[in-house]
């Protein structure tokens, strides 16, 4: 079976946007559901912006050359 290319450039983007989003934010609530929320737990954020960051390196480290592409070869 032949190799997928995936393209990991608009995921790199939708990471980088939510961070943005994030960052700029006034204030951050949870959605509880049934119209309900809360505001979100400081630590909580600061996870969410760490791990949001980490993705991100690790999209720009995977990709060499600036080339946002991976070549996946499917199991038999």
């Amino acid at each position: 079976m032949a190799d997928i290319r995936v393209s990991i450039g608009p995921l790199h983007s939708l990471v980088d946007e939510y961070s943005k989003l994030l960052k700029q934010a006034k204030n951050v609530d949870i959605d509880k559901g049934g119209g309900q929320r809360e505001p979100i737990d400081g630590d909580t954020l600061k996870k969410i912006l760490g791990s949001l960051d980490v993705a991100s390196a690790a999209l720009l480290e995977g990709c060499q050359q600036t080339v946002y592409g991976l070549f996946l070869t499917p199991r038999d």
